[in-house]
């Protein structure tokens, strides 16, 4: 599951894309207006935790676990 949001978050990177889901253990969504439309339907607990320890996730059938890519300066 790591590769599968790995691959997932670098395709919503480079697009571009603050926000990006992983829905039905390996389908991945994103979009421009994303963050202002992932809690369209509010929260669930349907998701999938592979890596509790550091609170990763995807989500099951008909859910999307949402992950918010944050930019990281590089300090001179």
């Amino acid at each position: 599951m790591n590769l599968t949001v790995n691959r997932c978050a670098r395709v919503a990177f480079h697009k571009g894309y603050e926000y990006f889901s992983v829905q039905f253990y390996g389908e991945c969504f994103g979009g421009k207006d994303a963050g202002k439309t992932y809690s369209k339907y509010g929260k669930s607990g349907y998701c999938w935790f592979f890596d509790s320890q550091n609170g990763h996730a995807v989500g099951r059938d008909l859910t999307n676990f949402v992950y918010h890519i944050q930019q990281v300066g590089i300090l001179k």
